[in-house]
């Protein structure tokens, strides 16, 4: 277990050093079954976690999502991420209560929290 706390850690000290701009944000556009694009109403911006998209709120029913052009991410939406690692991936008894509360292995949970701290820091590309 001593692992899983360095891990914490580490991950933890990443993100008190990353900026809210180091994260990756996309433009999401929405499309119905036969391939149309549906427009919202608004933009959507999603922060690319896992590659895929989080944007804090859930496609409208039958639509999919499809990945656009970079866009900047809404300091809003970084917020609610970093306030989810801080909540749910800081310490080992945070990691666990989250596992047993969304009752998966901690390990599912310590690959999301990885997740996490590499969508809000990622590495520098070579």
């Amino acid at each position: 277990m001593r692992i899983a706390a360095a891990l914490a850690l580490l991950l933890g000290a990443a993100l008190l050093s990353a900026p809210a701009s180091a994260a990756h944000c996309v433009k999401v556009i929405y499309k119905d079954k036969d391939g149309k694009v549906v427009d919202p109403g608004f933009p959507v911006v999603g922060l690319m976690l896992a590659g895929k998209p989080v944007m804090g709120l859930l496609a409208p029913a039958g639509l999919s999502e499809v990945i656009g052009e970079d866009a900047e991410c809404p300091k809003e939406l970084v917020a609610k991420v970093e306030e989810l690692f801080n909540a749910s991936c800081v310490s080992e008894d945070s990691r666990k209560l989250t596992a047993t509360a969304s009752k998966v292995d901690i390990s599912r949970v310590n690959q999301r929290c990885g997740d996490m701290a590499e969508a809000l820091k990622p590495r520098e590309q070579k």
